[in-house]
């Protein structure tokens, strides 16, 4: 069983490493960006993913000073809603290709 429990989560790791890659290419090509742009994009995005990290860190080490070891787990859930809440609102999902050529 943990085995298996290995093997699933080897398969969700990887697929969290390249699907929002993949959509990331695919959503740049479909808008007729130029291709010099996704270089840029993903340098910022990676600029952005590591400033989240560090102001989230110290969020949630200022939450669990002030109002305990869980706050920060609280906290998270709020923003997690407002996230969803964007997601839904702002972002199309991506079909693919919905015809047969």
């Amino acid at each position: 069983m943990l085995l298996f429990g290995r093997l699933l989560a080897g398969i969700a790791t990887s697929l969290l490493f390249s699907v929002p890659d993949s959509w990331m290419v695919c959503e740049h090509n479909a808008k007729g960006f130029e291709e010099g742009l996704l270089s840029d994009t993903f340098s910022w995005a990676t600029f952005g993913n590591g400033l989240v990290a560090i102001i989230s860190g110290i969020l949630a080490n200022w939450a669990a000073d002030y109002y305990g070891v869980v706050a920060p787990f609280m906290v998270a859930v709020g923003l997690f809603t407002v996230a969803a809440g964007f997601i839904i609102a702002f972002w199309g999902e991506n079909f693919g290709q919905t015809t047969v050529t």
